[in-house]
């Protein structure tokens, strides 16, 4: 959160406030079956398993969160520390 009080022009309290209602929000919307997108880093979106049996057994049906990094994002994070997003073809 150092970083982002350096980057803007916000109160740190503000937002140390505000950084745990983001996450929430995520969470909630998730929750909804609905996919959040954030541009320039990517998507967080439920999967999932039905039912299944295995002989007598049955694995229960069960969901987790997922992300998937955007090119931008994937492009920041392969280029060297302190440089923008590394060339692409």
């Amino acid at each position: 959160m150092i970083a982002l009080v350096e980057k803007t022009a916000l109160p740190p309290a503000a937002i140390i406030e505000a950084a745990p209602s983001i996450w929430w929000i995520i969470i909630d919307a998730l929750k909804q079956g609905d996919t959040v997108e954030i541009p320039g880093l990517g998507e967080f979106r439920m999967r999932g398993r039905r039912e299944t049996r295995q002989g007598d057994r049955v694995i229960p049906a069960t969901t987790w969160p997922a992300f998937k990094a955007d090119i931008e994002a994937i492009s920041r994070l392969n280029a060297p520390c302190g440089e923008g997003p590394a060339k692409t073809r």
